[in-house]
């Protein structure tokens, strides 16, 4: 019985990495994910105290990436750093050193102009520096990814959008990451439930004939 579930789960992960639609996409340092869903000449003005004209970000060179996702499937996530542009940094020398980042932090206050935002700010303090998801819809509205994980995506939501983490001013950050999104075809999802379903028939087998020998 063993055996089989070996066998059965090494089957299931070869189709599942064999019936996968893969992106590669590059994240900058420079993307906002209070600039998700802006349109062009989208801005956020961030309050730190400073000249108001530095601490604006726009829409769509400070923008987080876009992409396109169907609510109930899963994404599998995995982050590097990208070898040319380095790891991202919200000033020179302040890299973290992977997409996981470093010690938490929160947003700035800060005033939009030209849009709606999705994000009114970081509820909990995330890794400065690190990768971060927003989808268009569900909650909560920034997640932190780090080197990756398998996400669900919600119900309602079309997008995800992939941004770093800082405190305020995006548009002089450093580095990018390399991301790679995985998604499962719907066969592959077919046949994980046929897999599981042959595990539970035979585990009640095997029980069944365990039942019948201590008899």
């Amino acid at each position: 019985m063993k055996l089989f579930l070996a066998a059965l789960a090494s089957s299931l992960a070869l189709a599942s990495a064999a019936n996968a639609t893969t992106t590669t996409v590059v994240v900058a340092g420079t993307s906002d994910p209070f600039l998700a869903g802006a349109p062009i000449g989208g801005q956020v003005n961030f309050n730190a105290g400073d000249v108001v004209d530095v601490n604006t970000d726009t829409a769509p060179v400070d923008s987080p990436y876009a992409f396109g996702v169907t609510a109930g499937q899963w994404l599998k996530i995995s982050a590097v750093n990208d070898p040319t542009l380095g790891p991202v940094g919200n000033c020179p020398g302040c890299t973290s050193g992977s997409p996981a980042g470093g010690a938490g932090i929160g947003s700035n206050a800060f005033t939009t102009a030209g849009f709606t935002a999705l994000v009114s700010g970081f509820s909990t303090p995330l890794p400065i520096n690190s990768l971060v998801g927003l989808f268009d819809s569900g909650s909560p509205s920034v997640f932190e990814i780090g080197n990756g994980g398998s996400y669900l995506v919600p119900t309602g939501a079309t997008t995800l959008y992939l941004g770093t983490v800082d405190g305020y001013q995006w548009n002089n950050n450093v580095g990018a990451y390399d991301v790679t999104l995985s998604v499962p075809e719907p066969a592959t999802w077919a046949m994980m439930l046929f897999g599981l379903g042959a595990v539970g028939a035979g585990v009640r087998m095997n029980r069944r004939r365990q039942g019948l020998t201590a008899a």
